[in-house]
């Protein structure tokens, strides 16, 4: 995916070179011709705002998953409709394919 995100966004980008420097060489009219480095500045920005904030979820979530183990949470609490409940994780029913495990 990056490697079609780099290619094309540098195509562009020698496109738009070639529209402003040396427009002879272009075999369309001039008002055919347009130039397309705004479009590829946009797709490489959102691609890196991208990367960042999935490195930022990956973090947060990874951080979640290390103070499960250390004794954070021995217990949890759901609610059925009027009936509120709190249980130790070892003894919280499991539900699998509508089959009730214990």
């Amino acid at each position: 995916m990056d490697v079609l995100i780099a290619l094309g966004t540098s195509v562009a980008y020698i496109y738009s070179v070639v529209v402003v420097f040396a427009p002879q060489f272009l075999p369309v009219g001039i008002d055919e011709r347009g130039v397309y480095f705004e479009v590829s500045a946009v797709v490489i920005a959102f691609v890196l705002m991208g990367k960042y904030m999935e490195e930022i979820i990956k973090q947060r979530s990874s951080a979640a998953v290390r103070c499960r183990p250390k004794g954070v949470g021995r217990s949890c609490a759901w609610a059925r409709p009027a009936v509120p409940a709190r249980a130790a994780v070892h003894s919280t029913p499991v539900f699998t394919g509508g089959n009730r495990r214990s």
